[in-house]
């Protein structure tokens, strides 16, 4: 599922510039039974307004493609080290692309 996943990204890169880095976390991770969703997070450097519709747009084509809903936590740089998120969920992720 991982790899179907950077797949769409990777097809879709259009839609996603302006991240910095993208990761995938959570139960989709899980090999051993279907996730519950796909969590995505993705960090930017400086907010434009069209980081928005970027993070849509990304959702539905991957909720579309894996008939999963799709959960995307947007945070900038400096958010994700202030909170260490990559902590938070355990240090159990996948960077993506970038």
């Amino acid at each position: 599922m991982v790899d179907i996943i950077k797949s769409l990204v990777v097809d879709n890169k259009k839609l996603l510039v302006g991240f910095e880095e993208i990761y995938i976390f959570g139960s989709v991770l899980c090999t051993e039974r279907r996730p519950n969703d796909i969590d995505i997070l993705l960090i930017y450097a400086s907010f434009k307004i069209d980081l928005i519709e970027k993070r849509e747009n990304i959702g539905r084509v991957i909720e579309k493609e894996m008939d999963l809903p799709v959960d995307i936590t947007m945070l900038s740089c400096v958010e994700k080290e202030e909170t260490n998120f990559m902590a938070l969920i355990n240090n159990k992720y996948e960077k993506l692309i970038w």
